[in-house]
């Protein structure tokens, strides 16, 4: 388990999940990072450090 925050793209959907009371200061990033991957499909910040599939266990 970690704790950085899960950021999801997927076709006209997005979400950011997992801030606590500090999370306030990453909005205008995330939301451009949500705003890339729902118009275009990606962007140009690597984001795969808070992709959900960290969590599962390959062993």
């Amino acid at each position: 388990m970690d704790y950085d925050v899960i950021i999801i793209g997927a076709g006209s959907m997005g979400m950011a999940a997992g801030f606590s009371g500090h999370g306030f200061k990453f909005s205008s990033a995330v939301g451009q990072v949500l705003s890339d991957l729902i118009i275009s499909g990606k962007n140009e910040i690597d984001i795969s450090r808070f992709s959900i599939k960290r969590f599962i266990n390959e062993s």
